[in-house]
């Protein structure tokens, strides 16, 4: 017998899509999950009803049991023969424009029914689909009543039709976990590899999350996904998700992936790219009307997954174009949707972390055994508040208003919202920001308004000229009033005067981090700057009993000298003194050996102000400056620049293009020279985080400006040695460097570091 688990929702989801994609019609298309409506809503029910009750069933069909569950939103009259069962929705639709529930809506609430009335022996049960206006702050309800007889035959025909998925994905699994077995590591082993495998394939298994720091050049990637593989085949309807922050990153996994398919590995990988680098169109817009991809693209779906599955198992980006050319289908809807049928699926953090988009087919209601794989884990600190945060600028809202003056209810109502806003703008302190203990309730009010508003006027005029940036402020809003709903205390509500912005500022995402790790069996967090491992343990939401692990350096470590010069003060007061100086150190360190040296400044004033005093005494010919803004394609010019043998020192900025996801490898780059400790600016945002983390008893500056620096600072030191074979120098001058809250940000195998006064 094969067991596969399915949420209803996923159930009703898969087995009833048809049709076009089309994203025109906003509110009608689109369902708040609103949990403080459910919670609002479902406190008021008295003592006979039962609120968020977990159902499942099975249903077997030729030896595959598919084991279906999910949460009932309410149950009125429990455990009588007048038991209702409710499924509750939050909506930015007017009550009055509802004429009868959506048809998945009401297909799930059936299976809800037809769940409890089998387990409580009921003949027949009343099924209640409850809308909530989130504008009007009102219910419509729409009441039935059905037999068992009838909701046994509904549920039997959506498990049918999800049956045809169900028996390709048992016949692919077979020999998937065939491969896997007999699938070896691709490589010799490295020193400590087997280590770090085995203790990853361990805490896996003991459904533990793992941080860990190790060198550049120790095989991240494979050590990550070869021990995850072979776990998998022992997961309950697993899920592998390499997560990464950039590109590059997704093209090292999609690589590693090759090679193990070359090992004969039978998985199924798909690389999810973000819809406006893949869209067909020169922008996306999502209709059937605009975009021949978007039409009857349903339709088409199972043919074209039909088509993939026989003869691809490595679905990237160019194998999706090609799927999508062959059948006119959304190549990102194509990602999207071979996700469902993928073991590995390479993707941007956001599709897992971010409330806006993460996956909802996954993560609305947790299915399967996940594991979550962070790649350069260090980078999402900074992205998780970035997620959990939101801006409402005024500007948008009067060029919005200005677009539709003659609307009677879109105008007036951003007119009004935009007042509310200036009048708080107008209380900013000398500073130029307001805070606030909230968002002011007639703010709320007026945006949940907006959106009703919104809805109707996208809905019947989607061919005018204010249709866009009505559309673009509707999301706008949606994300703020999502973030809205999920603030904690981790969050600061403010209005900045100079961007004339309402802000909800997250300080500190852990703990929402914290709740979807909660959605995996296991994390694994790796960086070659993950240090220290316990601020990024705390901060990435890991736990204290999780395993934290320094990997030694495989490499000869008298190949990479690393010196800190602590005769240089690069503080802001400090700095303009040793201009002199340091353009003396650095051509001291370039002409000791004739070789290509990235030197890295804390921001770019910094950066020209020492290069006016090297210019005015040192020949300029082999120094390269890089330039702020820079293009892709500029930044790779300069790459091709620096070949052995150029002898060209490039200046660029710390925590800039330079610093990360660059491979110069051998004698491609020599050194790194580090000006400055590249302290963040001191700025209101950084300065909230700061006071949060005070308030909790940590060191508030060490947390929002030491160590986020000092990561900018790895980063850069890090481009030097990048394979084994490599050999080259790091020189950092500032005394702060000497420091100990600055030295404790080393990793470990930085340990020959040798310190000049």
């Amino acid at each position: 017998m094969y067991n596969l688990s399915v949420s209803v929702k996923v159930l009703v989801r898969t087995a009833l899509r048809k049709g076009h994609i089309d994203n025109r019609y906003v509110g009608k298309n689109r369902m708040e999950e609103g949990s403080k409506i459910h919670r609002l809503l479902q406190g008021n029910y008295s003592e006979n009803d039962r609120s968020e009750m977990v159902v499942s069933t099975s249903w077997e069909k030729e030896g595959i049991n598919i084991n279906i569950s999910g949460r009932i939103d309410g149950v009125l009259d429990y455990e009588t023969e007048k038991a209702t069962i409710e499924e509750i929705k939050s909506t930015n639709i007017s009550c009055d424009d509802l004429e009868e529930p959506f048809l998945t809506h009401l297909a799930q609430a059936k299976i809800y029914a037809y769940i409890y009335s089998k387990d409580h022996s009921l003949e027949k049960i009343n099924v209640r689909m409850t809308y909530y206006s989130m504008s009007e702050k009102r219910s419509k309800y729409f009441p039935y009543e059905f037999t068992r007889a009838e909701l046994s035959e509904f549920f039997d025909g959506i498990c049918e039709k999800y049956f045809s998925y169900v028996k390709l994905k048992v016949a692919l699994s077979k020999d998937i976990n065939k491969s896997i077995s007999e699938m070896d590591f691709p490589f010799e082993y490295r020193t400590y590899q087997k280590q770090v495998i085995a203790k990853i394939y361990n805490s896996q298994k003991e459904k533990k999350n793992m941080f860990v720091c190790a060198p550049t050049g120790t095989g991240k990637t494979i050590n990550a996904l070869f021990p995850s593989l072979k776990l998998y085949p022992k997961l309950s309807d697993g899920k592998i998700f390499y997560l990464t922050a950039k590109s590059t990153q997704k093209n090292v996994a999609m690589y590693n992936l090759a090679i193990l398919k070359n090992n004969g590995l039978r998985a199924v990988s798909v690389e999810i790219t973000a819809k406006e680098k893949v869209c067909r169109l020169e922008k996306p817009s999502c209709n059937p009307d605009d975009c021949p991809y978007a039409v009857n693209y349903y339709d088409k779906l199972w043919d074209v997954t039909n088509d993939i599955l026989k003869n691809e198992t490595l679905i990237d980006k160019t194998v999706l174009e090609r799927y999508s050319e062959k059948y006119t289908v959304c190549p990102f809807e194509l990602s999207l949707d071979m996700s469902d049928w993928s073991d590995v699926i390479v993707c941007d953090y956001n599709y897992v972390f971010d409330p806006a988009a993460a996956l909802k087919r996954y993560f609305e209601e947790k299915t399967g055994e996940y594991l979550f794989l962070v790649d350069e884990a260090h980078n999402l600190v900074g992205r998780s508040r970035e997620m959990y945060s939101s801006v409402m600028k005024r500007e948008r809202i009067n060029s919005a208003a200005n677009k539709v003056k003659s609307n009677k209810s879109l105008n007036p109502t951003l007119r009004k919202l935009s007042a509310k806003l200036l009048a708080i703008k107008k209380t900013a302190d000398e500073d130029g920001i307001t805070l606030l203990d909230g968002v002011p309730e007639d703010v709320v009010n007026l945006m949940y308004k907006f959106q009703t508003a919104a809805d109707k006027y996208l809905t019947e005029h989607s061919d005018s000229d204010a249709y866009n940036e009505i559309h673009e402020l509707y999301f706008e809003t949606v994300a703020f009033l999502r973030i809205y709903e999920l603030m904690g205390d981790s969050h600061i509500v403010y209005y900045d005067y100079s961007e004339d912005s309402l802000i909800l500022f997250c300080t500190d995402a852990r703990k929402y981090l914290e709740s979807r790790l909660k959605m995996a069996r296991s994390a694994v967090f790796f960086s070659a700057t993950l240090s220290p491992l316990s601020y990024y343990c705390e901060l990435l939401g890991g736990e204290s009993t999780d395993y934290l692990m320094n990997v030694p350096s495989s490499f000869d470590k008298d190949k990479f000298r690393i010196t800190v010069d602590a005769s240089v003060k690069t503080s802001y007061a400090q700095r303009a003194s040793y201009y002199d100086i340091i353009s003396d150190k650095i051509y001291s360190v370039i002409t000791e050996k004739r070789a290509n040296y990235i030197a890295f400044f804390p921001s770019y004033d910094f950066m020209h102000s020492v290069y006016e005093k090297y210019e005015s005494k040192y020949p300029t010919h082999n120094i390269i400056l890089s330039r702020r803004a820079m293009t892709e394609a500029e930044r790779d010019e300069i790459i091709s620049m620096m070949v052995p043998d150029a002898n060209v020192t490039l200046f660029a900025v710390s925590g800039g293009v330079f610093s990360e996801g660059i491979d110069l490898t051998g004698d491609k780059l020599y050194g790194a020279i580090i000006v400055g400790c590249a302290l963040p600016m001191v700025s209101v945002k950084n300065e909230l985080i700061r006071e949060h983390f005070e308030k909790g008893g940590r060191d508030g500056f060490e947390y929002a400006y030491i160590i986020p620096a000092m990561n900018k600072i790895l980063q850069s030191m890090g481009r030097v040695i990048r394979t084994s074979d490599d050999e080259g120098i790091a020189y950092l001058m500032d005394e702060r460097f000497m420091h100990q809250k600055y030295r404790r940000c080393f990793p470990p195998h930085y340990d020959n570091i040798r310190y000049i006064r």
